[in-house]
């Protein structure tokens, strides 16, 4: 997140692909974080980064969960690559 914050956004990826379990934090708290530091700027909401989740748990209540959080999409795994 450091490096988002120093970064000018023409910097900044295109979209989030974060897992929702991870070492130190979740993917939730990573999400919350990003969206705090796009207020800091005043980034409009129409162009805030998109985030996916990538989880193993997909059931209705997961994925309300990372709706809350603010992730537009939820990926399950293992991801299909579609070959």
């Amino acid at each position: 997140m450091e490096s988002l914050a120093r970064a000018d956004m023409s910097q900044w990826p295109h979209v989030l692909l974060c897992d929702i379990v991870l070492a130190d934090e979740d993917g939730d708290d990573v999400l919350r974080r990003l969206r705090a530091l796009e207020a800091e700027r005043e980034i409009p909401l129409q162009s805030r980064l998109p985030a996916v989740a990538l989880t193993g748990y997909t059931d209705a209540e997961d994925r309300k969960t990372a709706e809350a959080a603010g992730f537009q999409t939820l990926l399950g795994k293992p991801v299909s690559t579609g070959g």
